[in-house]
Formats: structure tokens, C-alpha cells, sequence
């Protein structure tokens, strides 16, 4: 029960700011650019600007996990959950393992009230 309680806390999946130190791509400094300002976007709530920094990014390359994702957080956070599943799962299609997709793809589910589907995502 602890863990349905804890998904139903709306800090328990935060994750507005990504470490963009991680995977930082020195062949294009302007895509940690673009992901950089979609991220300050977002969590200036300013989302169709975010928005249209992750499409230039993925314009740059259709499979970037920071566009991808961010385009997830930008459709939950305007209450498109499905588009939402779809941003995160397409990024979790080529990168398996990405866990801010995975927190995504969690929390999409929880909005939803999907409190068991968000556990077995989290859990995964």
C-alpha cells in the first residue's frame, strides 16, 4: 500500500531537470543547447516554447532521448497523457534502459490512475 500511496504523491516522480552532463554530444553542441532551453522552458511552464525546442532537436536527430522525453513532459504537463505514453515509450524503444522514460512513462500511468501499471513500470 505504501508504494500506491507514494505514486499518488506528486513529488515521488519529479524529474522537470535533467542531468544533461551525462550524455552530453560533443559532435553537436547545439543539440545540448536546444535540450537545455526546452528543459528551462518547461519549467518556466512556457510549454508550446519547450515544445518547439525538443522538435528542433529531434528535427537534428529523430531518436534523441532529451527530445523525446521532453516532449513526454511537455504533453503531461499539458494533459495529454497518451501522447505522453507515446513520447516515452517511443524513447524507450531505442534507448530500454532510459530511466527518465521509464519515471515518464510511470508517472503518465499514475495520472491516469494506472497505480498498479505505474508500480510494475517503476519496479521494472
Amino acid at each position: 500500500m505504501d508504494k500506491i500511496e507514494n505514486l499518488m504523491n506528486e513529488d515521488y516522480f519529479d524529474h522537470d531537470i535533467i542531468d544533461h552532463s551525462v550524455h552530453m554530444d560533443e559532435d553537436n553542441p547545439n543539440l545540448n543547447e536546444l535540450s537545455k532551453k526546452g528543459y528551462e522552458l518547461l519549467k518556466l511552464k512556457r510549454y508550446p516554447d519547450a515544445k518547439t525546442k525538443f522538435l528542433e532537436l529531434l528535427d537534428i536527430d529523430p531518436k534523441n532521448p532529451y527530445g523525446l522525453v521532453g516532449l513526454g513532459d511537455v504533453a503531461r504537463k499539458e494533459g495529454d497523457t497518451t501522447a505522453a505514453i507515446d513520447y516515452y515509450n517511443k524513447c524507450l524503444d531505442y534507448y530500454h534502459e532510459n530511466k527518465y522514460a521509464t519515471i515518464g512513462l510511470a508517472d503518465a500511468y499514475r495520472d491516469l490512475g494506472m497505480y498498479k501499471k505505474a508500480i510494475q513500470i517503476w519496479e521494472h
